[in-house]
Formats: C-alpha cells, structure tokens, sequence
C-alpha cells in the first residue's frame, strides 16, 4: 500500500454498502493496482457487482487539484458518455471533509486492462487501434474553461490556458517546498519559465478534454468478443487543455494506436516547446507524489532530476526569443 491507502473497518465498509444499496449482504474482495484508493471488488447478494474505491485518509498530502477527485472522475464519465463513449457508470459517490474519507462505486466491468497478459500480438494490436479511435472522440470534446476538472466540477476553471497551467503550478510550489521537496528558488524558477512562456500556451484557444493519465492500465478491454469491446477509466485526474498534453510523455502513442487515433496533434516549434513545458509539471508533480504520497524518495529524486533537467532546457530556449 501507499502512504495513501487504508484498509477500512468493516464497519465502515457496512455502512457504505448499507447507505447506497440498503443491504448488509455483500462480499467485499480487495484489488490491487491503484495508487491512490484503496479498492475493492463487492458482490451483492442479488447478483450486482460494484467497485468501490474509497480515497485516502489524510488529503493534506495530495497535490491540492487531488483533493476532489471522485466530483472530476463523475464529471469525466459525464462527458464522455454524453459523447457516446463507453465508460463505467457511476452508482454513487461522495467528497468528504478529512477524518471521513471519499468515495464512489462504479459498476463492475468484465474486462481487463489492455497490459494485462494473455493476449496475442495481433489482439493487443488491434486492441491498442481501437483505443486510439476513442482517444480521438474523447479529444473531440470541448468545453468553455481550461483546467483540472477537480476545478471545473467545482465551478472553477479559467479563461486562458496558461492561467490554468500557472494556477497548477503556483499550487505545486507550495505544497513541494513545504514538504521539502524543492527550494523556494527551483520552485521560482518553475513558475517564472510558465510565465516567460504564457503567450506560447495561450496559442491553444480551445478548451479539449484530455483524459491526463492515458496507459495501458487506463483502459479496460473485454476477451469475449461483446461489445462494448474497450473502456475508458480512471479520469480523475483529466482536465480541459491542449490535446499535446496527452501526446507529451508517448505513454500511447505506438503505430496501432496512432492508426486508429488519425490526423495527430501539432508537432510543430511551438507545439514541442509546449509539450516540453507539460513534461516539466508532470515531472514536478511526480517528484512530490513519490516522496509525499507513495514513500518512494528514489524515484521522487530521479523525477526531481528530470523536472530541473527540463527547466534548465526551457530557461535556455526562453533566453534565445
């Protein structure tokens, strides 16, 4: 487990399954996989079949847009159903002040993650096409503010791209140098390079919604031949921005998945330049979440490297406009 997951009594997984489903028959089988809730797998006894997935007892270690995730994962599941794409219907959830914690129950799929082993070349190959053709409708979505739905499910949101980037980013310093993480002077420099590129960022002017955590894991695929054949999951941490900031880190962008997905992004000057400065929040992020959330501070400063890496790299090209 991670520094946030917790089993809960069984009373108080009782009391869940009583408060949605008004039964106290129920069989509750933990899953593994998660990072940040801890899961569980409920059969009730008139055949129905949920996750739940309960979120961690102390917030105050999260990044702060990772404090109402189950609101941004109901908003993402909206959207993406509203557009005709297949993903989990949400039974119930709720956001909770600390000691309660959040939840949601979502139904139960029967299907697997496209890392899952088992499958041929040519399934995960085809497997991999057709997740690129629902990537490309989830793209397809737009909205009328940039920024975290964790923000936006909350009313927030913000005009201009680099307003939403800048907010995040202003948000990480914080919370990073707190925790000892970064020097006030990297975080500086983090947030002064987000600002020398703001016009750059503000060339996306749409809103498009980006699934932000796009693997293999992420994405559920039936073996019975059924459709729906794919599903999308785990949008909490999506948010409306530029399409590049899923292209920035290559988690699935191989041939099948680039055949299914069609025209890609921009790759132009400006759009590397872009995706550059994504690498640097999500590595930023990732140095904080290592150490604060998961316990890892190996892997926290191999990510911290990265991230000054990067910046470094965009001081430079910023010096040269």
């Amino acid at each position: 487990m991670t520094n946030l997951q917790r089993e809960p009594a069984k009373e108080e997984l009782d009391e869940l399954v009583r408060r949605h489903f008004h039964t106290a028959e129920y069989t509750a089988e933990p899953l593994s996989g998660g990072m940040i809730n801890t899961s569980y797998r409920i059969r009730l006894a008139d055949g129905g079949e949920y996750v739940l997935r309960i979120g961690p007892p102390d917030k105050s270690i999260l990044l702060p847009y990772e404090a109402h995730l189950p609101g941004a994962e109901n908003l993402f599941y909206d959207l993406c159903r509203g557009a005709g794409l297949p993903v989990p219907r949400v039974a119930a959830f709720r956001e909770q002040a600390p000691p309660q914690r959040d939840y949601m129950f979502t139904e139960y799929l029967p299907a697997r993650a496209l890392c899952a082993e088992g499958r041929t070349e040519e399934e995960y190959a085809h497997l991999r096409e057709r997740a690129g053709e629902l990537a490309a409708k989830m793209h397809a979505i737009t909205g009328r503010k940039f920024g975290r739905l964790t923000k936006i499910a909350n009313g927030g949101g913000y005009d201009r791209w680099s307003e939403a980037l800048l907010a995040e980013c202003g948000e990480w310093a914080e919370s990073a140098v707190r925790a000892g993480i970064f020097e006030r002077t990297e975080a500086e420099r983090v947030l002064a390079v987000f600002a020398r590129f703001a016009p750059l960022l503000d060339g996306i002017t749409e809103p498009h919604l980006v699934h932000g955590d796009l693997w293999d894991g992420n994405v559920l695929a039936r073996d019975d031949g059924k459709e729906p054949l794919l599903w999308l999951i785990d949008g909490d941490h999506a948010l409306f921005g530029d399409v590049n900031f899923e292209f920035a880190f290559g988690w699935m962008s191989c041939e099948n998945f680039m055949r299914g997905y069609g025209t890609p992004p921009g790759s132009g000057r400006a759009d590397e330049t872009r995706k550059e400065l994504y690498r640097l929040l999500v590595a930023a992020n990732d140095a904080f979440a290592w150490k604060s959330e998961y316990l890892d501070a190996e892997t926290s400063a191999a990510r911290k490297k990265d991230a000054l890496g990067l910046l470094s790299a965009l001081e430079r090209e910023a010096e040269s406009l």
